[in-house]
């Protein structure tokens, strides 16, 4: 049997050059699902959204061994926030969204399985270079293209261009929140210059790591106003 799919939006990202934007015809064995025949050319389940036959709307599960499918991209947009969970090799994209204030759960040590368990537990959406970790079962979040952190931020500011900042909040090492400290219960653990020249500390909730506007926060503050003020629209 032959069916014919097309794929829509950033999914084409997921196919060779010459087979995006254009009808694909496939020659299918049996009667799979809808959900196995866009996966295996090359576009993860958890990337998908929105799916027809022939011009109906239908689910991943459905089975169809002839007909015409096409597929959208899962819709994050409207979100005004979100909290994530990260792939091993993006521990620097995390610092940068837990910068902005977004929850960004990330160990070194994350197997595929425990990171999609996690993400699915705590309603997190997953960040990751590995398409095939997207196409595990319950996964939700999308593959970033770019190596570079800076350019990773940008992409899920541009999938995710509901989502409102709230800076300064989230405790960059660890993720935990922070809360306003007296200086004095501080003071045995600063450095002179430190209690010297600052009054105004925040503590992490969970690892305790010390935070004061000095000239750290200065740069932060512009890399803050680069990546959201110059975000995509």
């Amino acid at each position: 049997m032959k069916i014919r799919v097309r794929f829509h939006g950033c999914l084409n990202d997921f196919l060779r050059p010459a087979s995006r934007n254009h009808w694909l015809e496939l020659d299918v064995r049996g009667i799979p699902a809808l959900l196995d025949t866009l996966q295996a050319l090359g576009v993860p389940q958890a990337e998908i959204g929105r799916v027809t036959l022939d011009g109906r709307a239908a689910r991943l599960s459905r089975r169809a061994g002839s007909g015409k499918v096409e597929a959208w991209p899962a819709d994050f947009g409207a979100r005004r926030s979100a909290r994530f969970a990260l792939d091993v090799p993006l521990g620097k994209l995390a610092r940068h969204l837990r910068l902005l204030g977004f929850d960004a759960a990330y160990r070194n040590d994350y197997d595929d399985a425990a990171l999609v368990e996690k993400a699915r537990r705590e309603r997190r959406l997953v960040l990751t270079r590995d398409v095939g970790l997207l196409k595990r079962r319950r996964a939700r979040g999308f593959w970033l293209r770019n190596d570079a952190p800076a350019l990773q931020l940008k992409e899920v500011l541009a999938r995710m261009p509901g989502l409102r900042p709230r800076p300064f909040r989230l405790c960059l090492a660890c993720n935990g929140r922070l809360r306003r400290v007296s200086k004095a219960a501080v003071l045995d653990r600063l450095l002179p210059n430190t209690r010297r020249h600052f009054n105004r500390f925040f503590q992490c909730c969970q690892c305790c790591r010390i935070y004061w506007p000095g000239s750290h926060y200065k740069k932060m503050r512009v890399f803050l106003n680069q990546s959201w003020m110059k975000r995509p629209s």
